[in-house]
C-alpha cells in the first residue's frame, strides 16, 4: 500500500505518507481519465481502478489477471542483506525494450495509534507498507541493484522486496517479491 499525503491536513500525518505516493496515484488517475485522487483506491496491474473496500470487486479484478501469462518473469539469482541494505539479482525473460523495473520495499506490518484527526483513538493494522522504492535499469536481461532500509524500520520487522516490470503505458508486465 502506497500512503498518501494529502489527509495529513486533519490533524495526524500518517508516518508512511509520502508526495511522492500521491502523484504515483494522480499519474494512474489521469492514465484512467479519472478526475482525482480518493482513498482507498485499488490499482489491479497498472491496468484498471477500483474502491479497495468493495472486496467483491477486488477479488473480481485480481481473478480476472490472475490467470493471464505475464510478459516478463524475473527469475532469482542472488539476494542478501547488507546492513541497512538489501543487494538483489535478477534475470529478466522475456522482451524488455523500453520496459523499468521498480525495486519495492515493503514493511510486512506495522500497528500505529492514531492521536488526532479522523480516526483519532484508533489502532491501524497497517500491512504492506510500501516504505521505499527506485527505478531499476535492465542491463543484458539482468536487474541488479539495491535498495536501502529506511531506519524508521526496526531490527525484528519484516520486510519483503518486490521488483515490478511496467511497460511505458504503466501497465505491470510481470513481478517478484522474496520476504526478508
Amino acid at each position: 500500500s502506497y500512503h498518501v499525503d494529502y489527509w495529513n491536513y486533519i490533524g495526524w500525518a500518517d508516518p508512511f505518507s509520502k508526495k511522492e505516493f500521491t502523484d504515483k496515484q494522480s499519474n494512474y488517475n489521469r492514465k484512467f481519465n479519472y478526475p482525482g485522487n480518493y482513498t482507498p483506491q485499488l490499482v489491479v496491474n497498472g491496468k484498471e481502478h477500483l474502491v479497495g473496500s468493495n472486496r467483491a470487486e477486488v477479488k473480481g479484478s485480481i481473478d480476472k489477471y490472475s490467470g493471464k501469462n505475464v510478459v516478463n518473469e524475473l527469475i532469482f539469482r542472488e539476494l542478501n542483506r547488507e546492513g541497512a541494505k538489501i543487494n538483489f539479482n535478477y534475470e529478466i525473460i522475456g522482451k524488455s525494450d523500453n520496459n523499468t523495473v521498480h525495486a519495492i520495499l515493503l514493511l510486512n506490518e506495522r500497528v500505529t495509534e492514531v492521536k488526532r484527526g479522523e480516526n483519532r483513538q484508533r489502532t491501524l493494522t497497517n500491512s504492506n507498507i510500501v516504505i521505499a522504492e527506485k527505478e531499476i535499469n535492465i542491463v543484458n536481461k539482468r536487474v541488479s541493484g539495491f535498495i536501502r532500509i529506511p531506519n524508521s524500520v526496526k531490527r525484528d520487522e519484516k520486510v519483503t522486496l518486490m521488483l515490478l516490470v511496467e511497460n511505458d503505458k504503466s501497465d505491470i508486465i510481470g513481478a517478484v517479491k522474496t520476504t526478508i
